[in-house]
């Protein structure tokens, strides 16, 4: 192996653990598959592969969640796998980042209600179509479309262990 091979396998890795993240948070493989690969996308990485790929691998392994980097990209207007490595580098600092990245999560929730825009979307969380029609009837909306859209807003405002709550109620009775 060369040097000039090592940041190919650095870039390989990098793309396994993002898809690998990719599978648990929803995001579609097809988009993966699409994406270009780091060397025809030099803004994926940074200007040290090592620090990106512990940033993305801080991001993976936070409380924080697709549509959480989904938000936060919208509101920072950068990619949503560079707000994802954002994230991540907000974890890693901890004390110096969390707060920040709170305050930034908390501003883009209020910017994604106030829009009406958002890429967070019920099925990049996992939910499907059946679990919009048992919650519609659980919450005694008219549709599964009005269970789509409360499920979204209470993704947005961070409130996934409400609508996980809710189905398991639902499912149950």
């Amino acid at each position: 192996m060369t040097k000039l091979d090592f940041p190919s396998i650095k870039n390989f890795n990098l793309y396994f653990i993002l898809a690998i993240c990719s599978v648990f948070i929803g995001l579609p493989t097809k988009i993966l598959a699409e994406t270009p690969l780091p060397s025809a996308n030099p803004t994926l990485l940074s200007h040290n592969s090592d620090s990106q790929l512990s940033e993305v691998q801080a991001y993976a392994i936070s409380k924080y969640n697709y549509c959480d980097a989904s938000l936060l990209a919208d509101l920072w207007g950068q990619p949503i796998y560079q707000a994802k490595a954002r994230i991540g580098r907000k974890v890693i600092w901890q004390a110096g980042g969390i707060p920040y990245l709170e305050q930034m999560l908390v501003d883009a929730r209020v910017t994604a209600i106030a829009s009406g825009t958002s890429r967070c979307q019920y099925i990049d969380m996992g939910y499907t179509y059946d679990d919009a029609v048992v919650l519609a009837e659980f919450w005694g909306d008219s549709d599964p479309w009005e269970a789509k859209v409360r499920i979204k807003n209470n993704l947005i405002l961070g409130n996934q262990d409400a609508v996980d709550s809710a189905l398991r109620q639902a499912k149950n009775q």
